[in-house]
């Protein structure tokens, strides 16, 4: 690893940590959980390792000779990778809405039946099948995981479902 990378990574990481921090203890409603500091962090995560996926795909395909130093086992261990942070996203994701349900107040429970029944409900259901549906079911599949090109769709769609996310959060 490069000192760039020991110096990226900490500061991703606390520039995440106190953005989610300071969303999670504002007084606008559906913001307040404490499971929405590493609902957060998890989701910059995910979304981060399929956007380099996306970029090691582009890479290989337009580079000649990449095919050598960007094998087909890079993809797999990522894909494995990104299967574990959508379990892990679609965690928090469940686990915020369970908190909510369980004991939060009318307001945040109107906030949040009005993103799975309202006007751009659309967009909430999007995030669900990019986020939790797709990885799920291609993801488990080895074969799948080492075809480049399979997995830059998947990594794709995730980075659909997770701009749909903090959409729908902000």
């Amino acid at each position: 690893m490069t000192i760039f990378a020991f110096a990226i990574i900490p500061v991703m990481f606390s520039v995440h940590t106190i953005v989610s921090w300071d969303f999670a203890v504002t007084y606008v409603e559906g913001w307040h959980s404490t499971i929405f500091g590493p609902y957060f962090i998890v989701g910059a995560i995910f979304s981060g390792v399929s956007a380099v996926v996306t970029i090691l795909f582009i890479i290989r395909s337009t580079m000649k000779n990449i095919k050598y130093f960007i094998r087909e086992e890079h993809f797999d261990a990522l894909g494995k990778l990104i299967l574990i942070f959508s379990f892990t996203w679609a965690y928090f994701f469940f686990n915020d809405y369970l908190l909510e349900w369980y004991g939060g107040d009318q307001i945040a429970k109107q906030l949040l039946t009005f993103h799975a029944t309202g006007p751009e409900a659309w967009i909430w259901y999007t995030m669900l099948v990019c986020n939790i549906i797709i990885p799920w079911l291609t993801l488990w599949n080895r074969k799948f995981r080492r075809t480049p090109w399979a997995i830059f769709i998947v990594t794709l769609l995730v980075n659909v479902g997770m701009y749909f996310e903090r959409l729908t959060i902000i």
